[in-house]
């Protein structure tokens, strides 16, 4: 018994000692997030970059048109975004580029698609999702998603590398916001959805084939 509890107090000060990310929900302008980025649900969230000249800031748990902002709902995890110009608004014509990286925070390969909502007006947004880092703006050899959502749409998209549907622990996201002529980006949500970990579900079953066993020992 007293192993047991010395090697639950070592995996809980371990998990602890891990925690180190902020969350997302309260992190404000994401642009002045530290390397590590902030976690939310079961992802971390980092490498945040804007292109756009007076583009200063990137609000996260925005979401006043979104459908429901920042939140987890279920396996999905979304992000609300506002993007603040100085001065503001967003000048029309501008063509605003962010980047940013999603990992699984288990290292687990779960995350199988993206889901992203455009709340603004007259504005389109490009997503492009890849499995490798950008280079020079482009991914070809690991383009997984590349879709454009107008105004006041929305756009759901399976991970796909050359037609088959692929799980990945880490993903490349490049949002392509493009505002035409008397145009506005209010905010934006991406939701970001992962299947069950196949590891988590083989120990689930694991321990529950042990605790059957061990009650049919003490019965017997």
């Amino acid at each position: 018994m007293r192993k047991v509890v010395v090697v639950l107090a070592a995996i809980l000060m371990t998990a602890w000692l891990a925690l180190g990310a902020p969350t997302c929900a309260g992190v404000g302008n994401v642009l002045n997030l530290e390397a590590g980025g902030c976690d939310f649900g079961d992802k971390n969230f980092s490498n945040f970059i804007i292109t756009t000249v007076g583009l200063d800031s990137i609000l996260m748990g925005i979401g006043q048109e979104s459908p429901g902002g920042t939140e987890v709902v279920g396996s999905s995890v979304n992000l609300g975004f506002q993007l603040v110009h100085s001065p503001a608004p967003v000048p029309q014509g501008a063509d605003v580029k962010l980047f940013y990286t999603v990992r699984t925070l288990t290292g687990a390969s779960s995350i199988d698609w993206v889901d992203l909502f455009n709340g603004g007006s007259n504005v389109t947004i490009q997503e492009v999702v890849c499995g490798n880092p950008f280079v020079s703006g482009s991914c070809d050899q690991s383009l997984l998603v590349d879709m454009t959502v107008p105004s006041h749409g929305r756009g759901v998209a399976m991970l796909m590398l050359g037609g088959v549907p692929v799980l990945e622990d880490v993903i490349y996201i490049k949002k392509d916001i493009m505002i035409g002529p008397g145009g506005f980006i209010s905010d934006f949500v991406n939701s970001h959805h992962q299947v069950p970990e196949p590891l988590s579900l083989l120990l689930m079953g694991s321990g529950l084939l042990g605790l059957g066993a061990l009650r049919w020992r003490k019965k017997s």
